[in-house]
């Protein structure tokens, strides 16, 4: 199975640290994600998390985001982004706490509800009338999210997906099982709000952190978008079923009084959105145990609905 991290030893990143910070100390590796390598480090004033990539737009728009939106939500301050030959560094804030997939079920549940009034502070940004990325000097926009949700899978030379089609037949990617999937995630978007919310991209539990009583934060905002929200919930729902987010988070709006439009319609667009890129994400890593239950939810979902 191939790692997308940066391969680098413990060493390396204490020296590129303390290059910047000379006084930093109690180094400690975090086993996180999929694309960065990530550590932990003190000074005399603070706790720091340094993340470790190839390529820096990621770590730009994470400082984008959270000079944009860190007055009003739960953000980690980035500090700085570091260069050293070609390799780079974002060293951001500690939040306080541990991640909530790192809590037993019973306390994730307990925390659901308050991080749906995190959303819902997501859901009230609406300053962008277009669908697109967060990316600086990216001026791609799309006028629906169907038209965005399609662009995903463009086959594009350059990039992490680069020519990814070739999978098709050079790898295990099943062709007629994402044809089916890509034709009713289409569909389905038809029914997307005509306007975006800021989506986060990468939602799940691993991003959330708590002090083990309240949500004390969201991190890695590098998939950051304009978006329908319910990607998020779709995503969370992906990686963590037995939350049944989706349930709890049309109850919290009925209770409010708003409808959501659609819910189910566009819940399962995203899901799908979701399943499909795990499925490519999968057979590029050649994980065959993630590719699979990909799959297998994939082709599950698809008899659903």
């Amino acid at each position: 199975m191939k790692s997308f991290k940066k391969d680098v030893s413990d060493q390396w990143v204490n020296a590129m640290v303390k290059e910047h910070y000379p006084d930093a100390e109690q180094f400690k590796r975090i086993d996180i994600g999929e694309l960065s390598r990530v550590d932990q480090f003190m000074t005399k004033e603070k706790v720091y998390v340094a993340h470790i990539r190839e390529h820096s737009e990621s770590f730009y728009k994470a400082r984008d985001v959270y000079n944009r939106y860190g007055t009003r939500l739960p953000i980690p301050r980035v500090i700085a982004i570091h260069d050293h030959q070609g390799t780079y560094m974002m060293v951001s804030e500690k939040l306080n706490g541990d991640p909530v997939s790192a809590y037993p079920q019973p306390t994730q549940a307990d925390l659901a509800s308050h991080l749906i009034t995190i959303l819902e502070s997501m859901i009230t940004v609406r300053d962008n009338d277009t669908f697109g990325w967060m990316n600086r000097g990216d001026n791609k926009r799309y006028q629906t999210w169907q038209d965005m949700l399609e662009g995903f899978f463009i086959e594009e030379s350059e990039g992490f997906f680069a020519n990814w089609r070739t999978m098709f037949t050079t790898g295990v990617l099943d062709k007629e099982v994402f044809d089916a999937g890509y034709d009713k995630m289409l569909e389905l978007a038809s029914y997307a709000p005509k306007r975006p919310f800021l989506v986060h991209g990468d939602f799940h539990l691993g991003n959330v952190v708590t002090d083990g009583t309240v949500i004390t934060g969201i991190v890695d905002w590098e998939m950051a978008m304009y978006g329908d929200f319910l990607y998020d919930v779709a995503n969370l729902h992906l990686w963590s079923p037995n939350l049944d987010f989706p349930a709890k988070v049309k109850r919290y709006f009925e209770e409010e009084g708003v409808e959501i439009p659609y819910f189910n319609e566009r819940l399962q667009a995203n899901l799908l959105c979701r399943l499909l890129n795990g499925l490519r994400f999968y057979a590029k890593q050649e994980n065959r145990d993630g590719y699979h239950l990909m799959k297998n939810t994939l082709m599950k979902q698809l008899d659903e609905v």
